[in-house]
């Protein structure tokens, strides 16, 4: 399963470490990667998130009403705002703070929490105003990602470490104040990357990239009560819970694979077989839980897994994209979107499945009648501009073609 990794490193944003090396072969057309079995009802591009105006797309996430799509730009520092109808972005909001990766929508679809790594701060966003605050008496250090838990009027924010403290630690924050009240008791997880609660709200599990481990917390006493082991090397930075709340997976940035998880029994099941992704990223359920997509970094593609064989069954790539960083579903399951930081787009992806406008939002790690008409399947020719994340990556994407990035286990805490 684990891939060999390239030479030439360089940071990701202070926190992931990319590597650039041997390139791709590169045809005059870009194929679809899949057993004849399921090529037909692979997935096509049927165009690109018309009028986007961000810089390097990172994090999407969608209300749970389906109407809107949120993407971070990491590039410029802002939050695009889509119309799923029109697949068209209404609104860019300018954020304050910097190092904005990870983001997060209140269930009513009224607030964003914004984490801001580089300010250590956590931006609280008018989702349809744009209008910000901060949350209060914010201790962390290092924020990377946040998640509303339904029900409970509060949220959980991961760190890389505490003011005071130099250990990792979770963030307990109060929505009704936006006041953070303490942090989670008996946290383990060295360097957490993303966040995410169990649909029934009791749990909540991190990803945390350099121990190697997933964090269990009970949202109840808002305490650590559990830990899974990941391979040394797999550096697990974004999760995915299924509907059902039965199955957690895990992206495996380090060792190139995704870990599956039982969460009835909080076991390892093991990796998905035949995974053939480099450098997995952000990954979605679909809203039936059949599947799971997931955007590799390293590769420019999409694997498709499905879930009730825990096997890849197909890789997209033949889109619009490069250096795809997250994936998000429709809540019908129709459409898939991928944000891509190399390309600077937001390509649309048609499942083949008949939307019914209906349906629950995809669990992840949220005008005109429309897309914008899909260009042809090509490599980006340049990369955006002023962006710190992988500039070098689309930089040696021209110089040989194409780009291969392994990420490395990360050495040493966040700061």
């Amino acid at each position: 399963m684990p891939h060999s990794a390239p030479s030439r490193s360089r940071r990701l944003s202070g926190r992931g470490v990319v590597h650039f090396g041997a390139a791709l072969a590169v045809t005059a057309s870009i194929l679809i990667a899949a057993s004849p079995a399921v090529a037909a009802a692979a997935p096509i591009q049927v165009g690109t998130v018309s009028g986007y105006s961000g810089t390097g797309p990172f994090d999407l996430v969608i209300s749970a009403d389906g109407t809107r799509m949120y993407v971070s730009n990491d590039g410029d520092q802002s939050i695009s705002v889509i119309d799923t109808a029109s697949n068209a972005e209404i609104a860019h909001y300018p954020v304050s703070g910097s190092g904005m990766r990870r983001i997060a929508i209140h269930p009513t679809g009224g607030t964003l929490y914004v984490p801001a790594a580089n300010s250590d701060s956590v931006i609280v966003m008018g989702a349809r105003t744009g209008v910000e605050r901060q949350v209060i008496g914010f201790t962390g250090r290092r924020p990377s990602a946040a998640a509303f838990v339904p029900g409970m009027s509060k949220a959980y924010v991961t760190n890389g470490y505490t003011l005071g403290s130099g250990t990792s630690t979770v963030s307990i924050v109060y929505t009704a104040g936006d006041i953070e009240s303490g942090i989670v008791a008996g946290y383990t997880g060295v360097a957490p990357q993303a966040i995410v609660v169990s649909p029934d709200a009791t749990r909540a599990y991190t990803a945390n990239s350099i121990s190697d481990t997933v964090s269990i917390i009970d949202t109840t006493t808002d305490t650590e009560v559990g830990s899974i082991a990941l391979p040394v090397g797999s550096s697990p930075n974004s999760l995915a819970v299924s509907p059902d709340g039965s199955l957690l997976f895990v992206s495996e940035n380090g060792s190139s694979g995704v870990a599956v998880i039982d969460l009835t029994t909080l076991t390892l099941l093991g990796d998905v077989a035949g995974y053939s992704g480099l450098a997995p990223y952000g990954l979605a359920f679909s809203p039936d839980g059949a599947s799971v997509y997931v955007a590799n970094l390293g590769s420019d593609s999409v694997s498709i897994i499905d879930v009730a064989t825990r096997t890849e069954t197909g890789t997209v790539t033949s889109y619009a994209g490069t250096l795809p960083t997250d994936v998000a579903f429709s809540n019908d399951g129709s459409t898939v979107y991928v944000s891509s930081v190399g390309s600077n787009n937001i390509a649309i992806l048609s499942t083949g499945i008949a939307g019914s406008g209906s349906g629950s939002p995809s669990t992840a790690g949220n005008g005109e009648t429309s897309a914008a008409a899909a260009p042809s399947p090509q490599l980006a020719a340049t990369g955006p501009v002023g962006i710190d994340l992988l500039a070098a990556g689309a930089a040696a994407a021209l110089a040989l073609g194409a780009a291969v990035i392994m990420a490395s286990r990360r050495r040493g805490a966040t700061r």
